[in-house]
């Protein structure tokens, strides 16, 4: 899970450089100016659009003074056809609202980015960001390690299916050995879990002696099709194993 920090144009100047993803908006009143983005050069970019019309930005904030529920449609088929995978952002009161909309039309769902200041971090499900947390200065959101449309996909997956290598703890209970290429910095993983997820022990071994990094219990399938760990330098390879009984493919990669 990251972190995230939106907010007006005015805030850009007091939101932490160090923010892994920033939100700004491409349109309206408080439109973010090209230095406001260039403040963040190590940040992944959001933008926000407020009007549906707006054939810019991944994400229509969708709220009073802003577009509506039923504008959200319209903004993510133009999005859609622009060749991007859009987000609608909204409050978590209004959001069985927005979702009415998108069935009536019987048009396909986008992500959604749902705001609620209770200051728990917890994404919900079937959303793919939480606004936990708004003052003066900013707010805060939690985000899935994957948000499809803002992040490159992951396109350097191995053809190997962890499934048919790593079979459920039950049936196969000894580990994977991964070298890792020269240049790589994460480990992925991909997956679609038909309504369950898959449970992946990965342990980190670099060559300089120390403690291996040990991650138990990492969930992929229903919530984050997809799932990357980052790499120390120094790593030589990874060992996974797969420690639920699930039989559908989780594909590994590194990049």
């Amino acid at each position: 899970m990251r972190t995230m920090y939106d907010g007006i144009n005015s805030d850009a100047s007091v939101i932490p450089t160090s923010a892994q993803l920033v939100g700004g908006y491409v349109d309206g009143n408080y439109v973010w100016s090209a230095a406001d983005w260039n403040r963040f050069p190590h940040s992944i970019h959001v933008g926000i659009a407020v009007k549906s019309t707006t054939n810019a930005g991944v994400v229509l904030d969708v709220e009073k003074g802003n577009a509506t529920p039923a504008e959200s449609v319209d903004w993510v088929l133009l999005r859609r056809k622009a060749g991007v995978d859009p987000t609608v952002y909204c409050s978590q009161s209004e959001w069985p609202t927005v979702r009415a909309a998108f069935q009536a039309r019987k048009v396909a769902e986008p992500h959604y980015w749902v705001a609620n200041y209770n200051k728990d971090k917890t994404i919900p499900a079937g959303a793919i960001a939480h606004q936990y947390e708004s003052d003066t200065r900013w707010d805060i959101s939690s985000v899935a390690d994957y948000w499809p449309g803002v992040d490159a996909p992951p396109t350097t997956f191995q053809e190997e299916d962890v499934a048919q290598q790593i079979e459920s703890l039950k049936v196969h209970p000894d580990e994977m050995a991964y070298d890792v290429p020269k240049g790589a910095n994460q480990i992925r993983f991909g997956a679609d879990g038909y309504g369950a997820n898959g449970k992946l022990r990965v342990v980190v071994w670099n060559g300089a002696g120390d403690l291996p990094s040990v991650n138990d219990g990492v969930l992929i399938g229903v919530k984050e099709r997809y799932k990357m760990i980052s790499l120390p330098p120094g790593t030589t390879h990874v060992t996974v194993r797969r420690e639920d009984t699930g039989e559908f493919p989780i594909s590994v990669g590194f990049a």
